[in-house]
C-alpha cells in the first residue's frame, strides 16, 4: 500500500507535473503547422527529459525513492511521449509505421515491466525512455509523413 506521506516529494511532485503536462502539450498541438508551435513542443519534451532526470536524482540523493514514484515516473513519460506521437499521428504528422513502433514499444516495454522481476532489467527498460523522447525530436522539425 502506498503511504500518502509518499507522494507530496520532491520527485514525485516532478513526476506528476511531467504528467499533468501532456494535457497543455496535447491542445497546444492543435496549431502544429506554425514553427514556432513546433519549436515549443520540441522544447517542452527537452524539459520533459530535464525533469525525468532531474527527478530520478533528487529522489536518489535525497533518499525520496517510493512506490509511488516508481508508479508515477515512468508513468508520465509513457503518458507526455504517447500524448505527442498520438496528436502527432492524428495530425497527419507521422507515418502508420512510426506510430506503431512508438506506441507498440511502449506498450512491450509495460508489458515487460510486469514480466520481468529483476530490478536490473526494469531499471533498463526505463531508462530507454530517453530514446523515445529523442525519436520524438525528428519528426518534430522535419516530418510530413516521413
Amino acid at each position: 500500500m502506498i503511504n500518502p506521506k509518499e507522494i507530496y516529494t520532491k520527485s514525485n511532485l516532478l513526476s506528476l507535473f511531467r504528467l499533468l503536462m501532456a494535457i497543455p502539450v496535447w491542445f497546444i498541438m492543435d496549431n502544429f503547422d506554425q514553427q514556432s508551435v513546433r519549436n515549443l513542443v520540441a522544447g517542452l519534451c527537452l524539459f520533459a527529459v530535464f525533469t525525468d532526470v532531474l527527478d530520478g536524482y533528487i529522489a536518489r540523493k535525497f533518499n525520496e525513492v517510493t512506490e509511488f514514484g516508481k508508479i508515477i515516473d515512468p508513468l508520465a513519460d509513457k503518458v507526455i511521449v504517447g500524448a505527442v506521437v498520438i496528436k502527432m499521428f492524428l495530425l497527419g504528422e507521422i507515418p502508420e509505421y512510426y506510430f506503431y513502433l512508438m506506441i507498440g514499444r511502449d506498450i512491450l516495454i509495460f508489458i515487460g515491466g510486469i514480466i520481468v522481476s529483476k530490478k536490473s532489467w526494469v531499471k533498463y527498460f526505463h531508462q530507454t525512455q530517453l530514446v523515445n523522447y529523442l525519436l520524438l525530436l525528428y519528426p518534430l522539425y522535419y516530418c510530413r509523413l516521413c
